[in-house]
């Protein structure tokens, strides 16, 4: 009985669909501007980081619901 059990836990846990058919991620979009946050809210994307000079790039990376409401905050500022 024990046997059963150890051989058809993994079984089940493998064949679970969250196992069988992983979520395609979007790639990491970079921009040379601030992003304004349009496509998915979810998705990634970067900017050059307003960085001291160094040698080293930085990116500033953030979902696009985030760059969104920087952008909205922005565009308000102006009016």
């Amino acid at each position: 009985m024990r046997l059963i059990l150890a051989l058809t836990f993994p079984v089940l846990i493998l064949s679970s669909p969250s196992w069988a058919a992983p979520t395609a991620l979007e790639p990491v979009k970079f921009y040379p501007e601030t992003p304004i946050g349009d496509g998915n809210p979810n998705a990634i994307s970067c900017t050059p980081a307003r960085a001291a000079s160094t040698r080293v790039r930085a990116w500033d990376c953030k979902p696009n619901s985030e760059w969104a409401r920087l952008h909205g905050a922005l565009h308000k500022s102006h009016l």
